[in-house]
């Protein structure tokens, strides 16, 4: 497969905060779901817009891993 980029542009929910790095984009309904390894939620994309879906529960209190928060072994 060949692929082209065109374009690129930073990915931001309704709210403005940005969508975490995505490690799978898969086809969702009538959109597609961007899904980050280190966060317990997904972005759900439609229509150009971006809502926020939970995949699994705050893991110790947190949706998101990163090195500012605790560490890898609590990533789910």
């Amino acid at each position: 497969m060949d692929v082209e980029l065109l374009d690129a542009e930073r990915l931001r929910f309704r709210d403005g905060a940005p969508v975490r790095a995505a490690s799978a984009v898969v086809p969702f309904g009538d959109g597609h779901l961007v899904v980050s390894d280190d966060a317990t939620r997904a972005a759900w994309f439609r229509d150009g817009t971006a809502t926020r879906v939970r995949l699994l529960p705050p893991v110790g209190g947190h949706d998101v891993f990163d090195e500012a928060r605790p560490p890898s072994s609590l990533v789910p």
